[in-house]
């Protein structure tokens, strides 16, 4: 099989091409770029079956009606699609994307595939998997050595989990019995989103190295999903443009290094925090009865091996003791193992006291 990718904005959409017979499949198109689609398709003569968007998407138009209608597909989409639209009927105006969420509601679904079903594509089969969490609706589907998993799961992250039809249990569950037991040696993973100039990677290294995966326990995962994400705000609302179901929402990407920060500088920083920072005090429960950085978390020095799962990678993490020893000792095995943005506070906590700063107790 031939896969070729469109990526607009850091929206994939996928055309799969079985040399063999010359069949292709379209998979997540973006209204925008229909005609490119349509154009590559006439131009080698493949017949497209099935058109399929592997869930209702929420920030962009989906082109899967106008590229059905075209050429005479069929569209899929997995079977809690009509649930999923009564969801974002009541919650489109909310989260203020009503106008993509009603205009992807208004596409015809001919197929709605459940788990473990499969459709005959080519000389071959696609077999499709429910895969929740993003939205209600969100399904996988495994064609050959590619699994397209929507907005499932991303190269290092997951699709958003607070938008309509989003929840971080369900998406645990996807993630550990369903997607997981897929991997093998040849898998390749195809996610809906990219927006950092990755490639499609083996299935089996993208769970090794996911931060999702690191979590032991589902409220494990609830939490460290809730930390991932930037809070969606109202400015973010009403365009499709600012909405982005990736981590990238507007998030200034942390710079690499190892770095020192003083307590004023890093007291600015968290008070207008983005969502890029957080920061650690490796202190002992006891010692943090004179008062801790209010945005602290107590990730105690004799715990660190054991919480890694806790700090996640994508952010600026900055580190906090009694007077800075600790702490340097933490920032370097952080950046040793692979946290790339790691700051330490110099002085600790007895500098942040002396320059008056507030402190929670």
């Amino acid at each position: 099989m031939l896969l070729k990718t469109v990526n607009d904005e850091g929206n994939l959409a996928y055309l799969l091409i079985d040399t063999k017979t010359n069949f292709a499949l379209v998979i997540d198109p973006v209204k925008e770029r229909t005609d490119d689609l349509l154009n590559l398709i006439r131009k080698n003569h493949y017949e497209v079956p099935y058109v399929i968007d592997t869930h209702s998407h929420a920030d962009h138009f989906s082109g899967a009606g106008l590229i059905a209608g075209a050429l005479g597909s069929q569209v899929v989409m997995g079977k809690a699609t009509l649930k999923q639209r009564e969801f974002d009927t009541r919650l489109g105006e909310k989260f203020g994307i009503r106008d993509i969420l009603d205009y992807n509601a208004g596409i015809q679904v001919d197929i709605l595939a459940g788990h473990g079903e499969t459709l005959p594509f080519g000389s071959g089969t696609l077999t499709f998997f429910e895969t929740p969490g993003h939205t209600l609706n969100s399904i996988s589907v495994l064609a050959g050595r590619y699994l397209f998993t929507g907005d499932s799961l991303m190269i290092g992250q997951t699709g958003r989990l607070d938008l309509p039809g989003g929840d971080a249990a369900t998406m645990f569950r996807t993630l550990n019995e369903v997607i997981r037991p897929l991997a093998d040696d040849t898998l390749l993973l195809c996610p809906g989103h990219d927006y950092d100039h990755n490639a499609s990677r083996l299935l089996k290294d993208e769970i090794e190295e996911n931060a999702f995966y690191r979590p032991q326990t589902e409220i494990d995962f609830i939490e460290f999903a809730g930390g991932f994400f930037p809070p969606l705000k109202l400015e973010d609302m009403g365009g499709i443009s600012r909405i982005q179901c990736g981590a990238a929402g507007g998030q200034e990407k942390p710079e690499q290094g190892l770095f020192t920060i003083l307590p004023p500088e890093l007291q600015e920083k968290t008070v207008r925090d983005d969502g890029t920072w957080m920061v650690i005090d490796v202190r002992e429960p006891y010692e943090l009865r004179n008062g801790k950085i209010p945005q602290a978390v107590n990730i105690p020095l004799s715990e660190l091996e054991s919480r890694l799962s806790e700090i996640p990678k994508n952010k600026r993490i900055a580190v906090v003791c009694q007077s800075g020893g600790r702490s340097t000792q933490v920032c370097n095995f952080l950046h040793q193992n692979g946290w790339p943005s790691v700051y330490n506070m110099t002085g600790g906590m007895m500098l942040w006291q002396l320059n008056f700063l507030p402190v929670s107790r």
